[in-house]
């Protein structure tokens, strides 16, 4: 018998995905014959899969050991151990992702990633362990791989919903720079209509409502122009793929490096050998989340506006 007191990382997960955390080995059908046979306990007594496991509680798994084996280290420790960790305290990281570097897994790209490097960084330091069972960190919101920035992270599964519930409701202010090519929009907020296609990973917008398209707004404001390239501080008020580079470019105004959307020979012509867009501030809301105590009503940026010297 295994018995394993439930910490904040897994309060509020539902038992069966616990187990098969914990258990990997243990087929799903072996599961629910484990439970119907009281050989899975919450608090020393019976229970049931969708039950909701809260911090303090007990579960014991009298399961042979065969069903707890699994690879001796997990799959992120392949990932590299670089990682820029702006802040970070038991329930939350501010981290910077680089240019290059994929946010998440993605086909041809498992081994490193920000969130492997992220859960690697946890492990080396005690913080996680797969083995143990309960939901994984994460993080909480992406960058394209040629974006580099700052990206929210959660430790545990309670700080992960509160940054995401924030996210969700447009309460965490995100601000870019990049540099276009050509004359940006006149300072404002600007709206319009957004559709992905999956299977390029790429985005069309348009002026107008349309079924199936999703509204975005983005916030424009030009900080600087030289040699016909403008600094430009954008603001993301709704968050969709691609949104910065497209809108930019549905506006004509296309943002330097980029090979999706941008100006080809514009790109040629200043030997941009690298996108110009970078996420340098995040904003978090005043809250009473306990889990967000640490980051309420702060504000992280880079220590300067990203491209400035190119404008001086």
């Amino acid at each position: 018998m295994r018995e394993y007191v439930i910490d904040s990382r897994n309060s509020g997960m539902r038992l069966s995905r616990f187990v098969e955390k914990t258990a990997p080995s243990l087929p799903r059908s072996g599961m629910y014959k484990a439970f119907r046979t009281r050989r899975i306990k919450l608090n020393g007594k019976r229970c049931h899969p969708e039950d909701r496991l809260a911090e303090g509680d007990t579960v014991q798994l009298w399961l042979d050991d065969a069903s707890f084996e699994g690879n001796s280290l997990p799959d992120f420790m392949k990932a590299s151990s670089s990682l820029d960790v702006l802040y970070e305290d038991r329930n939350v990281a501010v981290l910077f992702k680089p240019r290059g570097l994929q946010s998440h897994p993605s086909q041809g790209d498992y081994s490193d990633n920000l969130v492997a490097r992220f859960l690697r960084h946890l492990y080396e330091n005690g913080e996680y362990d797969p083995s143990q069972g309960g939901s994984s960190p994460a993080l909480c919101n992406r960058l394209d791989r040629n974006t580099e920035g700052i990206v929210l992270a959660g430790k545990n599964h309670e700080a992960v919903s509160a940054i995401n519930a924030l996210i969700k409701e447009g309460l965490i202010r995100k601000s870019y720079a990049a540099v276009t090519v050509s004359a940006p929009p006149k300072d404002g907020i600007y709206e319009a209509y957004l559709l992905k296609n999956e299977k390029k990973n790429m985005v069309k917008v348009r002026s107008e409502a349309a079924d199936g398209w999703q509204k975005i707004v983005t916030e424009f404001r030009t900080l600087s122009e030289k040699n016909g390239l403008w600094l430009v501080e954008c603001t993301l008020h709704t968050g969709r793929t691609h949104q910065i580079r497209a809108h930019l470019s549905f506006l004509n105004a296309p943002i330097l490096g980029d090979t999706k959307y941008g100006n080809a020979e514009a790109n040629r012509r200043h030997s941009a050998g690298k996108q110009y867009l970078t996420a340098y501030c995040i904003e978090i809301p005043e809250n009473d989340n306990d889990v967000l105590r640490g980051i309420s009503g702060r504000r992280f940026e880079l220590e300067s506006i990203p491209f400035a010297d190119m404008f001086r």
